[in-house]
């Protein structure tokens, strides 16, 4: 959730493989306060693999095939120069979320403040609207 909210606009558009699989996509997204999102995707193009997030003050790149795992990022403050800061990586894809479950199990809790139930739901609700402008609909639905 970026800005801790949905966006206002999706505009999107993707190709759809024979399997069903979404192979390349681009996906826009509006903010009331004039901010977008830009993603793109692709399981049959060759591209940078990496995230950047941009601002009024800077920016931040993280330069890792796998930029939802790094374990380094590169943040530039506007007329300064780059700085790298790496760190170390806990595990691998989805340890964090395991930790979190476990710790959540241990207090007898149901939900986590990390990601609640909203947040999960205000996700879900997002994809749904990207998949609704795909014509992508579930076999299940």
């Amino acid at each position: 959730m970026v800005y801790g909210k949905e966006p206002m606009r999706i505009s999107t558009m993707a190709n759809i493989g024979e399997t069903g699989v979404d192979e390349q996509s681009s996906i826009i997204f509006g903010y009331d306060n004039n901010a977008m999102v830009v993603l793109t995707c692709g399981i049959r193009i060759d591209t940078v693999n990496e995230a950047r997030i941009y601002g009024t003050k800077g920016s931040i790149r993280i330069p890792h095939k796998f930029w939802w795992r790094p374990n380094r990022i590169i943040v530039k403050l506007e007329e300064d120069e780059e700085k790298e800061i790496a760190f170390k990586q806990l595990g691998n894809d989805y340890t964090y979320e395991v930790i979190e479950v476990m710790q959540r199990l241990k207090e007898n809790k149901t939900e986590s403040e990390i990601m609640d139930f909203n947040t999960s739901i205000a996700i879900m609700s997002t994809m749904d609207r990207i998949r609704k402008q795909w014509n992508l609909v579930y076999p299940e639905e």
